[in-house]
């Protein structure tokens, strides 16, 4: 599974220009904690001593509900599918069993099997379970729970945003496809051959989408076809081809003969692949000018409770309304900016270095190539963290079409099979050389790596393992990975506190601006107008305001609340415990009961966090 970081180029332009409108600010308040939503008491649970024989039926058959959905899920997840108690498909598929006949229908046959399988869960309600197995039903609820939310609203359901649809992530999804036996090149080759499938099946929502004016608009499209020009704009000489070549030849269990069959087979399936991508070119274009709104997701007639019911939920693992969410944003916006003042007033001198080394602090490190900076930031940052043995991994650049394309992602961390953890995958655009200490530690350790590791450590139940809660995923990766900040040499100064703590708030307001101007659109409904005076009160110039609108219209909604709203949950409970506890609050042992409850809502989250506490007064 790929974990993302996205850049905040356009948070940080104005955020740079909020560093310099600062001085006024004088008012100086304590960031509240974001668990709001979840401070009551922990209610005690009674766990049973043995596990309950039906529960762990049911683990088993979700586990193999979700492992098995996909072959991209399965062959990311599962080496040995006997180990799982799985039997190996003998073909792959992009989607099991894959709903047929019109958008409705569809909809309706994926929402009775998530009912179907909710329905079941909640037959263990009030049942005794160990902790395992409760806090695994907890966490279940909360997926499910979230999942019957988005058929709720089918028509937002678009297929293709330029920041997740597949055609954005072909590239990863091929060039990362691990070749360990025969099956595995045959699948990678079916996935070819079937593609156009699979589009066919996305394209008839879409379509059905398009027909009630739920149409992609027509700028967002643009992106999205620009996205298809360019995975095909050299088939002759294609990167994948090149990156199939490539682990062909280090097959050592093919001989020379089956690799150039092979090579011969995979110039037939590509096309295939080139085709799939073609139609979605033409639906997409074909749907230009169906919409029957302009602007945000709040325009739609359902498209607040859309965002407030699903998105959120879905995005940053809390229930908050875009209301609440808005008027937290501008609090916090306000509160760096007065922190950035204080930080001007206080050590003048450690101000004006940021300022004048803003683009050049992290120039040194950032020349040092992948492997050489995450291992270095490994070495120095991990000593508030729990010990986990060295963790094996692979790092380089992603290929020049993947980066053009995944022109948002600054880089990827793909999690290898649960029982084969030594095949670990980091990749950063090599458009996005810059800044590798965030990124690198985001992704790396004691970011997305290390979490996982971390948790795989534990040897959670299967289900726990394939937990989709990107929320959690995102917010401890961005909560770990601005804690680095602390620990980096800049170079020439002995300030080093007080500058980490610098492009600490720098780092944070980018991405709370994009994510502040997204609700600003898809939640208030801002015009270029409205957008424009938002960000002349951040000190940038008006004339950019239809420029800057045009670049965030684009943007998929909701994507940055995993790095603001499921940042500043996994942040505030760490505020709360260390209230709670005071002097008593470890940090060691605060991230491994973290790390340990692992991938879940955070009101979940907070449950064992409250067990910690109690244990711990």
């Amino acid at each position: 599974m790929i974990k993302k970081i996205y850049k905040k180029s356009l948070g940080l332009l104005l955020a740079a220009a909020m560093m310099l409108s600062v001085a006024g600010c004088s008012d100086m308040k304590k960031a509240e904690a974001a668990t709001q939503s979840a401070t009551e008491a922990t209610t005690s649970v009674a766990y049973a001593d043995s596990e309950n024989a039906e529960f762990q039926q049911y683990i088993k058959d979700a586990f193999e509900e979700d492992v098995m959905s996909s072959t991209i899920t399965y062959h990311s997840s599962v080496k040995d599918f006997a180990s799982f108690g799985l039997e190996r498909p003998t073909k792959a598929y992009w989607v099991k069993d894959m709903p047929k006949g019109t958008a409705e229908e569809i909809f309706a046959t994926e929402k009775k099997k998530v009912q179907d399988r909710y329905d079941r869960l909640m037959s263990f309600e009030g049942t005794a379970l160990t902790e395992d197995e409760y806090f695994t039903f907890l966490a279940e609820k909360s997926s499910l729970e979230v999942t019957l939310k988005a058929y709720d609203y089918p028509l937002m359901a678009e297929q293709f945003y330029p920041g997740k649809g597949v055609q954005s992530q072909l590239g990863p999804i091929f060039a990362e496809y691990i070749f360990n036996d025969k099956q595995d090149i045959e699948d990678y080759l079916t996935l070819m051959e079937t593609f156009p499938e699979y589009v066919e099946y996305s394209c008839t929502i879409n379509d059905w989408r398009a027909s009630q004016g739920y149409a992609m608009q027509d700028n967002m499209a643009d992106v999205v076809i620009e996205q298809c020009n360019t995975f095909n704009a050299d088939k002759d000489n294609h990167f994948l081809t090149q990156e199939f070549a490539n682990k062909i030849d280090a097959a050592d269990f093919l001989s020379a003969d089956e690799k150039a069959a092979y090579k011969e087979k995979e110039q037939e399936a590509i096309q295939k692949l080139f085709e799939g991508v073609d139609m979605i070119k033409k639906d997409v274009t074909a749907n230009k000018g169906k919409s029957s709104v302009t602007g945000g997701l709040c325009k739609y007639p359902e498209g607040k409770d859309y965002i407030n019911n699903y998105l959120i939920p879905a995005n940053a693992g809390c229930e908050k309304t875009g209301d609440e969410l808005v008027a937290e944003y501008d609090k916090r916006i306000g509160q760096i900016q007065t922190e950035i003042s204080m930080i001007m007033q206080s050590n003048p001198e450690a101000y004006q270095y940021c300022m004048e080394n803003a683009a050049t602090a992290f120039a040194e490190f950032d020349k040092k190539d992948i492997t050489q900076a995450v291992d270095a930031i490994t070495e120095v940052t991990m000593d508030e963290y729990p010990e986990l043995p060295k963790i094996n991994y692979h790092a380089s650049n992603m290929s020049q079409v993947t980066s053009d394309i995944l022109s948002t992602w600054l880089a990827y961390y793909l999690h290898p099979a649960f029982d084969d953890l030594d095949n670990n995958v980091i990749r950063a655009n090599i458009n996005h050389p810059e800044n590798k200490w965030l990124t690198l530690s985001h992704e790396g350790c004691p970011g997305h790596m290390y979490q996982f590791n971390y948790f795989m450590s534990t040897n959670p139940n299967p289900l726990r393992m394939i937990s989709p809660t990107l929320a959690y995923k995102e917010g401890w990766a961005v909560y770990s990975c601005y804690n680095t900040y602390d620990e980096f040499d800049f170079p020439d100064t002995d300030d080093d506190e007080i500058i980490g703590k610098f492009f600490r708030l720098q780092a944070e307001l980018g991405y709370l601006v994009n994510e502040r101007i997204d609700l600003g659109i898809n939640y208030e409904g801002w015009d270029v107008a409205a957008f424009g005076e938002f960000i002349t009160k951040l000190g940038v110039q008006p004339e950019m305001a239809e420029q800057l609108y045009a670049s965030y219209s684009v943007n998929t909604p909701g994507v940055y609340l995993n790095y603001t709203e499921a940042y500043y949950q996994m942040n505030g409970m760490r505020e709360y415990a260390e209230k709670k506890l005071g002097s008593r609050f470890d940090p060691v042992e605060f991230h491994k009961v973290v790390l340990t409850a692992g991938p879940c809502m955070y009101k979940d989250l907070k449950f064992k966090v409250d067990e910690y506490i109690e244990k711990n007064r």
